[in-house]
């Protein structure tokens, strides 16, 4: 039987904090499950910061970036059963048939609207501030 295919949204290979944020929860996430689930990175732009940040000096960034299908482009080969974003909420999209955003949160008592219904476009969100 095949593994789940899971889908990483990110822009992992940037020097950013979302870039950082992403290394670290990839990576955990492999730790946790790439014995069970086939994860595969779509690696994503931030902003204007440049692409590089990923050491394939280091064996672990090595793994990560042979995992990257593409950038930019949807290069994915089926419909994912996990669907990982990793990106403000207002960019969230669900592609898979179970969908994870990931994003660094503000604590406020009033955020914009775009936000909410990003959220609300997600199966499961996870925020940390």
């Amino acid at each position: 039987m095949s593994k789940p295919l899971c889908i990483v949204s990110c822009p992992i290979d940037t020097y950013s904090g979302y870039g950082a944020r992403s290394r670290d929860f990839v990576k955990s996430l492999i730790k946790i499950k790439g014995e069970e689930w086939d994860i595969k990175i779509l690696s994503q732009r931030w902003g204007q910061t440049p692409f590089g940040a990923l050491d394939t000096n280091i064996a672990e960034e090595e793994d990560l970036k042979n995992r990257i299908i593409g950038q930019l482009t949807m290069n994915v080969p089926k419909q994912p059963e996990v669907w990982i974003q990793i990106t403000v909420p207002n960019e969230f999209q669900p592609v898979g048939k179970f969908n994870i955003g990931v994003t660094a949160g503000i604590e406020t008592t009033i955020c914009d609207p775009s936000w909410i219904e990003g959220c609300n476009r997600m199966t499961l969100n996870l925020v940390s501030s």
